[in-house]
């Protein structure tokens, strides 16, 4: 317990992990590692008990994401591009995606704030 003079204890580090009593990661928080060419990706990833990343919240340089992920690949993929970055596809975005990871069908928010079939779906 913290009294009152005293201050509460800071850890800092780049990465923190979580591993089963096997030794195998099953949580991540902080930096991920997946390829970003706009930057670092800092986020929670929980995986299974292969290590396969099974589901993620993360936050780029150009947006934040929720990805559901089988077999090491995207099925959901929920997001919001910062519109004042080089996003390819600004604003608030779906995708579902097929065994392969590609998106077949998705939605995003245009401009005007109604929603539409986003391009490469």
């Amino acid at each position: 317990m913290i009294s009152e003079n005293e201050t509460p204890i800071v850890h800092r580090a780049e990465r923190f992990e979580v591993v089963d009593r096997e030794g195998r990661v099953r949580a991540v928080l902080g930096l991920l590692e997946r390829a970003e060419p706009t930057g670092q990706i800092v986020g929670v990833e929980l995986r299974d008990a292969a290590e396969r990343a099974r589901a993620t919240l993360a936050v780029g340089e150009d947006g934040s994401w929720m990805l559901l992920e089988l077999a090491g690949n995207a099925r959901i993929v929920l997001g919001v591009n910062d519109p004042e970055s080089d996003a390819v596809d600004a604003r608030a975005f779906l995708y579902l995606c097929d065994t392969d990871g590609r998106p077949v069908a998705g939605w995003r928010v245009n401009d005007e704030g109604a929603a539409e079939p986003a391009s490469g779906s």
